[in-house]
């Protein structure tokens, strides 16, 4: 081979090893190393760790964005870049930062294979705790709106002046508004919004949504439109419940309330009675208790079951006749005009504000004794 033939070959193995470098640039200019990371299917990965290490021994990690993407900049250079990507569910991926010659920027597509184990996973993050929101937050309308398609809800009103959203795993139906939540609290799930009419939350289904409110909040409205179980402790706010189907219960209420359950029991213990309560049932038996000292008017009403006062084992049974019950909203459930029922007004302690209790296909009960006492 001659000179020049030498000298050329020694020039293209050169090239070639550059090209090979994976970083062909003077360390003091700035280095950025960016790319996509997909799995399996190539699905990008949100959330994937992304950490790159120079030759310097400094470290930068990130993760990335909901498109898959991540960007790390060296703002000191470097000579070589090693790049390490894990993503829960996947095997780790390990590799150099390839810089084409003279350039500062170095595009790094990553494909992750499924498989690996928790060692090779990034840590599991702790969730994020509910969304936390001072009352300041929810303006002038003061309310909370929760409404979800499947899902138990559980409300505790507290002396705090804020209102704290929870979630977990739908493990037990709950038994009161103080039990306690099931293991394993979750990101909230959901969209969640301010807006002229308080706050405004859509949860995800299959969850157990546990709110913490001001028990003065002004207005409080749950609904679920599909199956679920509804709990209430400690709230003297207006009250507006619609359920599809599960139970309801409340406990220590003193407000406005309207409660709706078209597929289940409601079970309601009430502390302060200062305005009107409405319990309205398609298909299950209402419970009603209050104290001794309570000042009411009862207006209990079974289209086909019985009504009960445990305070005398009075039982009023069914009689013919017809019903207006649109005093108390029966449109809002479709009650159809009742073939026979049982129609009981009651006063007790002198008469006061009006407490409703209707149910087509059930029985109700009510009961005189001591609910749970209201926090201060």
């Amino acid at each position: 081979m001659s000179a020049r033939s030498s000298s050329v070959a020694s020039g293209i193995w050169l090239a070639i090893a550059m090209l090979g470098t994976p970083l062909a640039h003077a360390s003091a200019q700035v280095a950025v190393i960016r790319g996509t990371v997909r799995g399996t299917n190539s699905v990008v990965l949100e959330g994937a760790v992304v950490t790159v290490t120079s030759s310097d021994s400094v470290r930068r990690t990130t993760t990335t964005n909901d498109q898959g993407k991540y960007v790390i900049v060296f703002s000191q250079g470097g000579t070589t870049f090693q790049l390490n990507v894990r993503a829960t569910g996947y095997q780790p991926w390990s590799g150099p930062a390839r810089f084409p010659v003279g350039a500062t920027t170095a595009t790094e597509d990553v494909v992750l294979r499924a498989g690996g184990s928790a060692a090779d996973w990034p840590p599991a993050k702790a969730p994020t705790p509910a969304l936390i929101y001072s009352r300041t937050d929810l303006g002038a309308a003061d309310a909370v709106t929760i409404t979800v398609d499947a899902g138990d809800i559980i409300v505790r009103g507290t002396s705090n002046d804020r209102v704290v959203y929870r979630t977990f795993p739908k493990v037990a139906p709950p038994t009161s508004a103080d039990s306690p939540p099931p293991p394993g609290e979750i990101a909230p799930r959901g969209t969640h919004e301010i807006g002229a009419d308080g706050l405004a939350i859509v949860a995800g289904s299959g969850v157990v949504l546990q709110i913490d409110v001001p028990r003065t909040l002004k207005r409080l409205k749950l609904t679920v439109t599909q199956a679920g179980q509804i709990t209430v402790g400690n709230f003297d706010g207006e009250l507006s419940i619609l359920n599809a189907s599960g139970s309801v219960g409340l406990g220590g209420i003193g407000g406005p309330t309207l409660v709706e359950n078209r597929n289940g029991d409601i079970t309601a213990s009430i502390g302060t009675i200062p305005a009107a309560m409405n319990f309205l049932g398609r298909n299950g038996n209402i419970t009603v208790q209050f104290t001794p000292e309570a000042r009411a008017n009862f207006l209990a009403e079974a289209h086909r079951g019985v009504i009960t006062l445990d305070s005398t084992s009075q039982i009023v049974f069914p009689r013919s006749g017809g019903l207006d019950l649109s005093s108390i909203e029966d449109h809002r459930i479709n009650i159809p005009p009742p073939d026979a029922s049982t129609k009981l007004p009651w006063a007790v302690g002198g008469g006061g504000a009006l407490i409703s209790i209707t149910t087509l296909n059930g029985n109700i009960i009510i009961r005189k004794n001591n609910p749970p006492k209201q926090e201060e």
